[in-house]
């Protein structure tokens, strides 16, 4: 994400100097427009943007139920618990695409229950933009419109126009309108099965599902049609999909806590009507409500960072301060091995040209001169397992009829929970026959 914001205005959508289609371009180009803006690097300029994205939600809440019967209450509560929220708190900071694609599909979906069916398009075209999930909200949508060919034909329209750009320039690149191996990644991959929802369970607390089940039942019936089918969809998807990160539930967290608002809201009215005398329980069960919120930041936040990946964005800040030259890093050249061109074969991990050839090209065109491996690529990828003992390492690479010897030595090593960080200084010798 971070290269293809940072080649985004200098070589156009590019990794590594081919055309790119496998990440979405909305959110690289917003981090590039931040750094253009505030000259910040690219990580902090991503956590910026998702930092103002978050501080956004609260208005989205309170404006879903600002022409309700119901008033401003429920959005008021809606935003209250979204703030106490440590998920929220924790991941708002990160530099990732799922706090923009549930702002985009939120302010999406309330742009089409105000019946602007033109801009609710264009805000969906932009989710689709983000990540390929968007697609399932404008499917919810037009579900919803299946009656309706004019407003579904003037929702399309606002959506491809924000999306044809993109489409058209695939098509010319790829061959392929869209393009993302994303879209079959989904569907020959393991799948993680149940365990989507019980993190959600964990991420937000038994509390706090409750009151948005409830809340859910008291939406008015469209407003609980449209989220419903759309956490529905999300939720299947993703409890087929491999990928078991916490932060593919932020979409979904944001709907509960949505929905939640609204259960106590309605727990307060029934209570009041039927039960006056007891109508300080409510206050009990909201106060309980955000006491499980901070309770559970704590102890996500604690695991989170316990098991998070590799210490590589220090070793990164060090390179940075204190050397000059090019930085590599396997995360990097995963960008360029991970995937073949098959989607049949994504999980055969088929390189291009071998590794030490790609490093000791940049190391000979691009003064390349520092390598992160990172200890969290040990047991998934083998490109680099020979520097995984933090040695030092000189392999014989051939590169245009010549054999260089590429010297890896090891400088630095970061250590963060059972991860590592290996830093190694690159040289090359021409080997002389």
């Amino acid at each position: 994400m971070m290269e293809l914001a940072d080649n985004f205005f200098k070589t156009g959508y590019q990794l590594y100097g081919e055309p790119h289609s496998k990440f979405l371009p909305f959110y690289p180009l917003l981090i590039a427009l931040v750094h253009q803006i505030f000259q910040l690097n690219f990580v902090d300029s991503a956590r910026l943007l998702n930092l103002v994205i978050s501080s956004l939600m609260p208005v989205l809440l309170l404006s879903w139920y600002g022409k309700s019967s119901f008033g401003f209450l429920p959005g008021v509560l809606s935003a209250l618990l979204f703030s106490f929220s440590g998920f929220d708190l924790l991941f708002s900071s990160y530099a990732e695409n799922t706090t923009l694609l549930g702002f985009l599909t939120l302010s999406g979906f309330l742009l089409f229950k105000r019946n602007r069916i033109f801009f609710s398009g264009l805000v969906l075209g932009l989710a689709g933009l983000t990540r390929p999930e968007g697609l399932l909200a404008l499917f919810c949508v037009i579900l919803f419109l299946i009656k309706s060919w004019r407003k579904i034909a003037v929702l399309l329209f606002g959506y491809f126009l924000v999306n044809s750009p993109w489409l058209v320039w695939t098509w010319i690149k790829f061959g392929a309108p869209g393009a993302t191996s994303y879209l079959f990644e989904f569907f020959f991959q393991e799948h993680t099965g149940l365990n989507f929802f019980s993190d959600l369970f964990r991420i937000v607390g038994p509390v706090a599902l409750t009151l948005a089940v409830v809340g859910w039942f008291t939406l008015a019936k469209s407003d609980r049609l449209l989220t419903g089918l759309y956490f529905l969809f999300y939720a299947i998807l993703h409890c087929w999909w491999w990928w078991g990160h916490y932060r593919f539930n932020a979409p979904l967290v944001w709907m509960l806590f949505l929905w939640a608002g609204g259960g106590i809201y309605y727990i307060f009215e029934l209570i009041k009507k039927r039960k006056p005398r007891l109508s300080g329980l409510v206050w009990a069960l909201l106060i309980l409500a955000l006491g499980e919120q901070l309770v559970l930041g704590v102890i996500f936040t604690k695991k989170t960072l316990a098991t998070s990946p590799d210490p590589i964005m220090e070793a990164f800040e060090v390179l940075k301060k204190e050397r000059t030259g090019k930085i590599i890093s396997t995360k990097a050249l995963l960008g360029k091995f991970e995937y073949g061109i098959d989607p049949m074969n994504l999980i055969k991990l088929k390189p291009e040209l071998h590794p030490n050839q790609f490093v000791l090209e940049k190391v000979l065109k691009e003064d390349a001169r520092w390598f992160i491996w990172s200890s969290d690529m040990l047991q998934q990828y083998d490109f680099f397992n020979f520097l995984s003992q933090g040695d030092d390492r000189k392999v014989v690479v051939e590169f245009q009829n010549q054999k260089y010897l590429l010297s890896y030595e090891l400088d630095q090593v970061f250590k963060k929970a059972d991860n590592f960080a290996y830093i190694y200084h690159l040289s090359v010798e021409k080997i002389k026959f």
